[in-house]
């Protein structure tokens, strides 16, 4: 329900991106192969590049590989980390999934340190299973079992629908033991009203199951084009009782090519002190446009909140961003993204500029 933020990190970077691609024959049975590569000078740190490469195959399985380079002494491009995903559909209907993550020494030899695998069986009499083994690098190189995610969804009611997750890890020693579980329940009230109820758990250090917390949402359809999303999330207040702490609203409405989402979200002390009674209080707003053009899409969106050295002050816009999508030929587009902030003087200025562009063969 949470709109896709920019994290603070990023946002700290100045930089610009340049995009390369290269063509490369496609392996046998392959159909389609798409390049992405971005490369980032940041101000004061040292440049980084990401490439990524999708390549999907006649015979059902699609692979991503991302690898992150930087530049070595000599000005090289070196590679730091690659995560290779991997994704094959059987005939039975179920689905596997290969995730790894390797690193690089100085000598630019592979180290494997992560692999996940899993399976996602197809339904049967409306029950569907998945499971989800991580193994991690020890020192010596070996890969040791760390956690396991089962997932289990129920459909047998059309007008409701069911998944429970279960999560085992591994203590500093002995065999794989619950730690967290997850309970959401996905539930059509009416022909415009669908309710989710979701609920967090974890196991204490004396392995009694405690809330940890709870999410509430209806999403209310209106008309052929609008939709409000109401969601209200709930945490341990200091006594352990699920209290609300945040409920974020969210209205979209589109026309005419055009796309528009305002989403509100309320907190506790979202004005520098907790009101009577455990009321909300607005904390922040993003407001985003998304028009479609001829050869493309551009997005305008606009966030603001309070500040917080005077929380009690009305918001304001503290971000801008700006995205725009082009598609420059039936192979090629070209994304550019533009994010603005509030400089010291207060006036919103460029943090982030960037140009990607990807072909696909």
């Amino acid at each position: 329900m949470k709109a896709r933020r920019i994290t603070g990190a990023c946002l700290s970077l100045m930089f610009a991106a340049v995009a390369a691609f290269a063509q490369q024959p496609l392996d046998d049975g392959a159909r389609r192969q798409s390049v992405t590569e971005r490369t980032y000078l940041r101000g004061g740190l040292a440049p980084a590049r990401v490439v990524e490469r999708r390549i999907v195959g006649s015979d059902g399985r699609e692979t991503v590989v991302g690898t992150e380079e930087r530049p070595d002494a000599d000005g090289r491009w070196t590679p730091i980390e690659q995560i290779v995903h991997e994704t094959t559909r059987s005939a039975d209907g179920s689905v596997r999934t290969t995730r790894t993550v390797s690193g690089f020494d100085f000598d630019r030899r592979r180290t494997l340190l992560e692999r996940t695998e899993g399976i996602e069986h197809p339904s049967v009499n409306g029950i569907a299973r998945s499971i989800q083994d991580t193994r991690v690098a020890d020192i010596n190189g070996g890969l040791g079992l760390a956690s396991r995610r089962i997932e289990e969804r129920n459909t047998v009611d059309s007008d409701v629908r069911q998944t429970s997750t279960t999560v085992l890890t591994r203590g500093i020693n002995g065999p794989l033991q619950e730690s967290h579980r997850t309970a959401q329940t996905e539930r059509r009230l009416d022909r415009s009203v669908v309710r989710y109820e979701t609920a967090h758990m974890d196991r204490d250090p004396n392995g009694r199951w405690t809330a940890v917390a709870a999410h509430s949402a209806d999403v209310r359809s209106e008309g052929s084009a609008d939709r409000v999303e109401e969601e209200t999330v709930q945490t341990p207040d200091t006594n352990g009782r699920l209290v609300p702490s945040e409920r974020i609203v969210t209205r979209r409405s589109g026309s005419n090519g055009q796309e528009q989402v305002i989403i509100e979200t309320y907190s506790q002390g979202a004005e520098g002190f907790m009101r009577s009674g455990g009321r909300l209080a607005l904390s922040r707003r993003i407001r985003r446009s998304t028009t479609t053009t001829g050869d493309g899409e551009s997005t305008v969106e606009e966030i603001e909140a309070r500040n917080r050295v005077s929380p009690g002050d009305p918001m304001r816009v503290v971000q801008r961003t700006v995205v725009t999508v082009r598609n420059i030929a039936p192979d090629r587009q070209v994304t550019e993204r533009q994010v603005f902030e509030l400089d010291v003087n207060g006036r919103l200025a460029p943090v982030v500029r960037e140009t990607e562009e990807t072909v696909a063969k």
